[in-house]
């Protein structure tokens, strides 16, 4: 009987996993908030107003600017201000290590629940900024 019981929830674990990873439980929203959940909520907390230190993201720009602005800051992290006027000791975001599709999901997520703005990303334009930012980096290193 335990053994069937074990079994059974292993199974719906591994079929609720496989369900949000290819986006059919919940679609794009609730694989957003699982990457989020992953990745970004240890800092930026579950609202964005800060989890351990101050990541408070709730008031920033970028909610106000183009969605790519978020995308490169997901794709590529964000180097932060001098903590607590120490010199040497910066706050900064390092690059979110998932898919293009996982970046769209969480970029639309973040946008909804903490810049309060209902936008479509999709992956092939999360791809298509990180191409346009790396060959502007490759240019300027050329010059």
């Amino acid at each position: 009987m335990k053994w069937n019981v074990v079994l059974f929830l292993g199974l719906a674990a591994s079929t609720l996993v496989f369900a949000i990873r290819s986006g059919t439980s919940g679609g794009v929203s609730e694989r957003g908030r699982v990457v989020y959940d992953q990745y970004c909520q240890r800092c930026h907390g579950s609202d964005g107003s800060g989890g351990k230190g101050p990541y408070d993201i709730r008031t920033r720009e970028v909610w106000k600017s183009e969605p790519r602005d978020l995308i490169l800051v997901l794709a590529f992290g964000a180097s932060g201000r001098t903590v607590y006027g120490q010199p040497g000791i910066r706050l900064g975001m390092p690059p979110a290590p998932y898919s293009d599709e996982d970046l769209a999901a969480v970029a639309m997520y973040a946008m909804q629940n903490i810049g309060k703005r209902t936008v479509k990303i999709t992956a092939e334009e999360v791809s298509d900024v990180k191409a346009e930012h790396l060959t502007r980096m490759r240019d300027q290193r050329a010059k």
